[in-house]
């Protein structure tokens, strides 16, 4: 989890609680941020050992969440298999572009779409290697 969006869920969690529950979330940073729960690790430092070396051994499938510039960092690096895009029916008005320089060209795969009552869609897109 981006620092921005760990920042966002804490202060969420104040009226709805921590929506995670007791999934693991390491909270990419190089702040030195509260940790208000056990299951929560704060992780400064290369990426690729933090995926191969402490996900890939623990886990089948890691779940970024948030901000484009943690996501385009993982891209970049090609830690990503899959990007899942769910679009609600708001704007936010501001923001960091998704995918403003990646700095690669990167083939995708369409995989799936959901389109839900309340107006999200969520886009399932593999990201092909090679």
């Amino acid at each position: 989890m981006g620092s921005r969006t760990y920042e966002h869920a804490l202060e969420l969690s104040k009226s709805y609680g921590w929506v995670y529950g007791d999934v693991p979330t390491v909270v990419i940073s190089n702040r030195n941020l509260p940790i208000e729960r056990n299951n929560i690790e704060i992780y400064c430092g290369d990426l690729a050992k933090l995926v191969n070396d402490s996900f890939k051994p623990k886990y089948k499938n890691v779940w970024l969440v948030g901000g484009a510039a943690l996501i385009q960092e993982f891209i970049r690096l090609k830690l990503a298999d899959e990007i899942r895009l769910s679009i609600l029916p708001i704007l936010l008005g501001d923001g960091l572009p998704l995918f403003e320089q990646v700095g690669i060209e990167q083939a995708l795969h369409l995989k799936g779409v959901s389109a839900f009552k309340n107006g999200m869609v969520e886009l399932v897109y593999e990201i092909k290697k090679g």
